[in-house]
């Protein structure tokens, strides 16, 4: 983060070298700048978090039962897809008996 930090202010340090402004100047500079643009980023996570805690109690009863709804259709998914699971191995099962049972007459055949 430094690394980022250095690398972002680095042409203006070298801006303000060319204008002959001394270093330490410089770097009281840009640290201002940095503490400007964090407390803006603060000012603003602190007024969107006011707005999301002032909403009307409407918004989040629609915002819980769309919610409500995605749960309840995944959930439906699992079920169906159990559902098919359970159809898809009474089937094969069937199947199997049916190969064995059929494996058993044609044995019976070939051996009479």
């Amino acid at each position: 983060m430094a690394m980022f930090i250095a690398l972002l202010f680095l042409p203006f340090m070298r801006w303000l070298t060319k204008k002959k402004i001394p270093k330490t100047i410089s770097i009281i500079l840009v640290i201002l700048i940095m503490a400007v643009i964090v407390k803006i980023g603060g000012e603003l996570v602190k007024l969107s978090t006011r707005e999301i805690l002032s909403t009307d109690a409407e918004f989040l009863r629609k915002a819980e039962d769309k919610l409500l709804y995605f749960v309840a259709e995944i959930e439906k998914q699992k079920i169906n897809s159990y559902i098919l699971l359970q159809k898809s191995n009474v089937l094969l099962g069937w199947s199997l008996l049916k190969i064995k049972m059929y494996c058993f007459i044609i044995c019976k055949r070939v051996m009479c």
